[in-house]
Formats: C-alpha cells, structure tokens, sequence
C-alpha cells in the first residue's frame, strides 16, 4: 500500500528529529493505545498532529521499515492468553530495524489493561536462550519461530518529550519459509506513553473529531488466525469485520 502524495506532503509539514539510538531504551513501561485508521484518513490524521509531534527521521528517511519474527510455543500459549484475555500475557519476537541494520530480541509483558512492560537485547549482546529464561515462565519450552511480519511505520515525537505515537501500515505476515502473505488494508494507530501520564493529549481530540476509537489491535493474533487455520479467533472476529469495513471508506 504506497503512500499517496497528500501523505507525503502532510509529512513536510513536520520538524524533523534525527535519530538516537539511546531513545529506543525510552518508554519500556509503558501505557500503549492503539487505533485502527482507514488509509484515506491518514493525510487528515498527520494534518492535525503536526504542530504538537515531530517526525522521527532514521539515516534522511522518515518512514522506516520493521522485520520481526514471532516465537511461540507448540500449543500456541501466547496466541490463545491473547484470546482468552490472560493477564500476565507475552509477546516474543527478534525485530529488525532495516534503516539502522540493528536487530534485538524483544518480550513484551501485558500486565494490566493498556499497561506493558518491555524488555530487549541487541542481537550481539548475550545468548537469547539467558534473555528468555530471564524473562518468561519456565512453562514457555519448546519457542519457535511461528509468523514473519513486515511492516512500515512513521513515528511522531511529542514535543514536550517522553509520549510516542507510530502509525503503521503495509502490514503483512507469513508462516516462516513459506510463500503465502497475508495482508491488512489498514493503517495501525499506537500511542505510548508513561504509565502513570494522565496530562492531555492533543492527538485524542483530533482522533475523536475523525471518529475514530480505540481498539486492541495485535499484528501477530490478527495475522496467526488467518494463517493457522486450527486456531480459535472468535475473539478477534469483530476487530477482523471492522477492517472489512474500512477497505470501503
């Protein structure tokens, strides 16, 4: 899904902020919300955050591109706490950061609603089989690498430091080593703050202007219960006819 010119050009209205690599230690306990957009709202969307954010720029480029594998065990235990909506629940995955070569290993621990924790080692840095014992249940035997997801994303800044919202779109998954892809027509809202921030947020009005709401959105439970076809995903058939919905509009 490119990018269409309006986008683009809502992009320059942005002050643009250069990378730093120290940043990405930021926001690890987080409050996260997430918002599906249909694509043809995104020019609108950019036009009302621009004079509160600023554009996260990585090598000249201000849309970068995301790799990541998801692990899972045999059974699928992080797909199905997901589900079921268990609490504490786990998301595995190695990302990697193709504008920067950089790639770490990632868990991510819901341990509330909206509240996660996050925990990352750079590839490189430490054996991961240490990085998983330290982090996951001795009950998460037997990972392995179960869904490849892509993705582009922008990422805004706020100019008063410490809040994030990324917004992604040409999102796609397939089961590692396999050809089938499957694909989301959707652009994927997440806004990150501190846990306990409670200051308002510019982006909400404008959100509610474009009636848009908030909506758990998961890049891997939405792409595994396409292409798992024994997983149960009644759980996840609203959010899947909602985005039937928004191809339309």
């Amino acid at each position: 899904m490119p990018l269409v010119p309006e986008v683009w050009n809502a992009l320059r209205r942005f002050s643009p902020l250069v990378f730093d690599p120290a940043a990405e230690a930021g926001l690890l306990f987080r409050r996260e919300t997430k918002y599906l957009v249909p694509p043809s709202m995104l020019p609108a969307l950019l036009a009302g955050l621009c004079a509160d954010y600023q554009l996260l720029v990585v090598n000249d480029k201000p849309v970068q591109r995301y790799v990541n594998f998801y692990w899972d065990t045999r059974d699928f235990r992080c797909y199905r706490a997901h589900h079921n909506g268990a609490r504490p629940r786990y998301k595995i995955r190695l990302r990697h950061y193709l504008e920067t070569r950089m790639a770490c290993w990632e868990i991510k621990k819901k341990v509330a609603p909206y509240l996660t924790e996050k925990y990352r080692q750079a590839v490189g840095e430490g054996d991961w089989r240490n990085f998983f014992r330290s982090y996951l249940p001795d009950s998460f035997a037997g990972l392995r690498p179960v869904l490849e997801n892509r993705y582009r994303r922008i990422s805004l800044l706020d100019r008063e430091g410490g809040q994030r919202l990324t917004l992604d779109w040409d999102i796609s998954g397939r089961i590692p080593g396999t050809g089938r892809w499957v694909g989301f027509p959707v652009v994927v809202a997440e806004h990150k703050q501190p846990p306990h921030s409670h200051r308002y947020q510019s982006f909400e009005s404008i959100f509610r202007q474009l009636g848009l709401r908030s909506s758990p959105f998961s890049k891997y439970c939405l792409t595994c219960c396409r292409l798992y076809p024994g997983l149960k995903y009644n759980a996840f058939k609203p959010l899947l006819k909602t985005m039937e919905k928004m191809q339309n509009l």
